[in-house]
């Protein structure tokens, strides 16, 4: 028995062991062993949310603040069971000149990155950008 992707629920059988179907008539059928039930229980398991992004964001020194409109694209919470969950990216500085910023990046749930530079600044910076959500990590999730 494999789940299909995404799917749970209960799944209930009722078994005999007997001859095929073809010998027996469905309404009498001998020599068959008592019926038993069984059931499969599938419990959901948080599905990670996901995401892309551009790479590279290249702006000029002293501009100020920036509102990138979906710099964060496709961003979907998980399964569709899922929906309700709510989400939020966390970025951390990985490399670079953290001082460019007046205030850090941030991107919000709609995938708009958002900052603000510093005056008299420039280099580059690194950041590793995660996507997480309300689901937690139960049963693997």
């Amino acid at each position: 028995f494999r789940a299909g992707e995404n799917l749970f629920g209960l799944a209930e059988f009722y078994i005999t062991l007997g001859g095929t179907p073809e010998s027996f008539p469905q309404q009498q059928i001998e020599n068959s062993s008592v019926g038993s039930n069984f059931s499969i229980l599938v419990l959901p398991v948080n599905t990670a949310p996901s995401f892309s992004i551009f790479a590279n964001i290249t702006v000029s020194e002293n501009s100020d603040k920036h509102v990138i409109p979906g710099f964060a694209a496709n961003v979907s919470q998980g399964a569709e069971n899922e929906i309700e969950q709510e989400i939020s990216f966390i970025l951390n500085f990985i490399s670079g000149n953290e001082s460019l910023f007046k205030i850090a990046p941030e991107i919000d749930d709609g995938g708009i990155l958002t900052f603000t530079l510093n005056n008299e600044e420039y280099g580059i910076a690194v950041f590793d950008v995660l996507l997480v959500d309300s689901g937690g990590t139960e049963r693997g999730g």
